[in-house]
């Protein structure tokens, strides 16, 4: 006996998305606005570019403060999280801090809007970020090659870099502040003391 196929996905193999309430359900009654489409693979990228993020500043506030800060029961949320790193200048140089703000906005957008979309207005910041980084480029403005969501995605891939790379330095920074007490790494690494 051939065993049917398993399905992954409700909503992908033709089943109806639940519908919604009405704006006006409380005077009209069970009158119901039905959804035909939901960009569910936008969704996830931008979730996934958001977690990534949250991965990286939640590991820098780690190494910025003393190791028995319980951070596991903390529950901090994103923007909680962001606000303590606000103020580091090597995060304001380049606008990151904007860029980020952005990215958790885009992110509660499609957390809060079943059809929630990318406009143009949405990726103004992130163009000109990646932009910046890229302006060795031979093409004229680099953001061009890449649309909505992979110019989110380019963003996060740098600014998730830039990131590595400040928290690699202070890895390295302690190690070498264990073998000289005498260095003082807040100061050498322009970090808020």
């Amino acid at each position: 006996m051939k065993q049917a196929k398993q399905i992954k996905s409700i909503f992908n193999e033709g089943f109806q998305i639940p519908p919604m309430f009405s704006d006006n359900f409380r005077q009209t009654g069970p009158e119901w606005n039905r959804i035909t489409k939901i960009d569910f693979e936008t969704s996830g990228r931008i979730l996934i570019c958001h977690l990534i993020v949250e991965h990286y500043m939640t590991n820098l506030i780690k190494l910025l403060t003393p190791e028995d800060f319980n951070w596991a029961e903390s529950r901090m949320t994103f923007s909680q999280k962001l606000k303590l790193i606000s103020k580091i200048e090597a995060f304001n140089e380049f606008d990151f801090i904007k860029g980020i703000e952005l990215l958790n906005k885009i992110r509660n957008k499609f957390s809060h809007n079943l059809l929630a979309t990318i406009s143009e207005t949405d990726i103004k910041v992130f163009k000109t970020l990646v932009d910046r980084f890229y302006k060795k480029s031979k093409t004229k403005k680099f953001s061009e090659n890449f649309d909505k969501i992979a110019i989110i995605e380019l963003y996060t891939l740098v600014v998730c870099s830039y990131f590595a790379g400040y928290c690699t330095s202070i890895v390295d920074f302690d190690k070498k502040k264990k073998k000289d007490h005498n260095i003082d790494y807040h100061n050498e690494l322009s970090l808020p003391t």
